[in-house]
């Protein structure tokens, strides 16, 4: 945060000069005593008690996959990962059970092999079948936390010396900022071992359970008060659900059955963007967060969008090249009412963010506890709704004499109910995972569309009032004139109200009904509406009888008209102008 409040150069030397010697930044490390457990991390903590809940389910494997092209030996890779493992305490813990909660054991011996499969006899199709598959049972297949390593790798071998390399980590391990870490040095150990020259590897000076033992006696006393009060009240109140219409009834048992929808931001549009965060002293992250909340407040016919973005949390120099769970979520609320210029909402993003930052260590499951939202097995609690940027963590590529390109697993597990990726590289590369349960491919394409059309919008006139920035694109314009020039069609088999009582349980907490301050959701309105009818019919209304209207335009006038329907009535509206 002090860095945006500090725009000159002496200033911010004389800041960074004086973060140096705080005492936070420091994290030592214990004593161990042979074979006795340690505290485990609150991140870490969490996912155990999942794990626990879930039986040992692979939502929480992060599965990657690599294309070879050259000679590869499979002896000096498998030394590679063996030396990665040794040099990293976070790949060889298990898990035991101590007074409830989940301790960390470090493995000083362990026996670690690559998995190999021969696919060189197959024929391209039969081949490209059994690739497929392989990374498919790699990808659902669970880590036991109480033995397992917390990394496998498995070997495909391909004719004409190409060949697939899956790793996969747990998250509890491990987090996006890890698997950087992870193929960095497994290129540079490799190539050590063919050519015979020393690794420059730096020594760790830390492991993960150092962090984790500093972790939990930094955060307690003054600080964890002063960041909980903070984020009590951010989130008070908090909105159970958001409130963006549903293709398809939610579940009572959360999925996580998912797909993506990518698309790309040109390198013009987002040359513009950057020069418009840059003239407003904010990130693109910021811009984007601010794009994408409109979008949802949009859609959602709701001003109060939360959504959640993870943090790489690793604020420490001496973490910066260990693997291990640091990434925090932090819960990002915004106020979307009004009619402010973009850029003056976008201060107001900005705001969010920096506040948030400066309480971030609180770790996500920390403040679940604390705020005790009601909970549901249907979707996650605090927020289902995630944004995310990619920092381009830099991943080496080039290994000796052997050409690496990255595999995109197409088995696709959503953790929320929608998430939105985004990296910058020959443009802004943007991706929506969604929840395949929840969305048709159709509405996430029209999202996705909504969104770039906003932003192109931004970069041409960032003064614009909200209002004012259209999330139509020249075709979705001509749709609608045309659509509103012809008689659309609808089911001829049932009524009004029954078309309403539809959409009140397909989206009951999608608003419905706004009236000067007041609010309803499907929901509310249905249950009003259905209080009224049951009056009505013990006044012995009968089907085909005719009411009379006499209201002001009011909330009441819109639940008496669904109600007389409902009754089996006719409603006459009366001029309450009339004597």
């Amino acid at each position: 945060r002090e860095i945006f409040e500090t725009p000159q150069l002496s200033q911010l030397a004389a800041l960074i000069k004086q973060s140096q010697s705080l005492s936070r930044t420091k994290i030592t490390a214990i004593s161990r005593e042979d074979g006795k457990p340690i505290p485990s991390s609150f991140a870490q903590q969490r996912l155990w008690f999942i794990d626990q809940m879930d039986g040992g389910s692979a939502h929480y494997n992060m599965p990657s996959a690599m294309r070879l092209q050259g000679d590869f030996n499979i002896d000096a890779a498998q030394q590679a990962f063996t030396k990665i493992i040794q040099r990293h305490e976070s790949l060889r813990t298990v898990f035991v059970e101590g007074d409830g909660s989940p301790l960390q054991l470090i493995k000083d011996s362990f026996s670690f092999k690559i998995t190999q499969q021969n696919l060189t006899n197959l024929n391209k199709k039969a081949q490209k079948k059994a690739i497929k598959q392989a990374m498919h049972k790699d990808a659902e297949s669970s880590f036991d936390l109480s033995q397992d390593l917390m990394l496998r790798v498995s070997y495909l071998e391909l004719a004409n010396d190409k060949g697939i390399l899956l790793f996969n980590m747990h998250h509890i391990a491990s987090d996006g900022w890890s698997i950087a870490i992870l193929i960095n040095e497994f290129v540079n150990l490799y190539e050590s071992i063919i050519t015979g020259k020393a690794c420059a590897l730096a020594t760790l000076p830390i492991q993960y359970g150092d962090y984790a033992h500093w972790q939990r006696n930094y955060l307690q006393g003054e600080v964890l008060d002063k960041q909980l009060s903070y984020w009590g009240e951010q989130l008070a109140e908090l909105p159970q659900l958001h409130s963006l219409p549903l293709d398809y009834e939610r579940p009572d048992i959360q999925t996580f059955n998912g797909a993506v929808h990518h698309f790309t931001l040109d390198k013009t549009t987002l040359k513009s963007l950057k020069n418009i965060a840059l003239d407003n002293q904010v990130t693109l992250f910021m811009l984007m967060h601010a794009a994408f909340a409109i979008v949802l407040s949009r859609y959602s016919n709701c001003n109060d969008i939360i959504i959640g973005s993870p943090v790489a949390n690793r604020m420490q120099k001496e973490l910066e090249y260990l693997i291990g769970f640091f990434v925090n979520t932090m819960v990002l609320r915004v106020d979307c009412s009004g009619d402010p210029s973009f850029e003056q909402f976008l201060q107001a993003v900005k705001k969010v963010n920096l506040d948030a930052q400066t309480n971030q260590d609180i770790p996500f499951e920390h403040l679940v506890d604390h705020l005790n939202p009601s909970r549901s097995t249907s979707h996650n609690a605090l927020f289902q709704i995630l944004f995310s940027m990619n920092t381009n963590e830099e991943i080496n590529l080039s290994l000796a004499d052997i050409k690496l390109s990255g595999i995109d697993n197409d088995l696709v597990t959503s953790k929320f109910d929608l998430s939105l990726f985004a990296a910058e590289n020959d443009g802004l590369d943007c991706v929506f995972e969604y929840n395949t349960d929840l969305f048709a491919a159709q509405t996430i394409a029209q999202f996705a569309s909504s969104l770039q059309q906003l932003l192109i919008g931004i970069s041409k006139n960032a003064k614009q009032q909200l209002s004012q920035l259209s999330l139509l694109t020249d075709k979705d314009r001509t749709q609608l004139i045309c659509l509103s020039q012809n008689s659309a069609q609808y089911p001829q088999h049932l009524c009004i109200h029954q078309l309403f009582e539809q959409q009140a349980q397909n989206n009951p907490d999608q608003i419905a009904l706004v009236f000067q301050e007041q609010a309803l959701t499907y929901q509310q309105l249905n249950q009003q509406a259905n209080q009224l009818a049951h009056y009505l019919l013990e006044q012995n209304i009968a089907p085909g009888d005719i009411i009379g209207l006499c209201m002001h335009r009011s909330m009441d006038m819109i639940v008496a008209l669904l109600a007389i329907l409902k009754a089996g009535a006719a409603y006459l509206p009366l001029d309450t102008e009339l004597p």
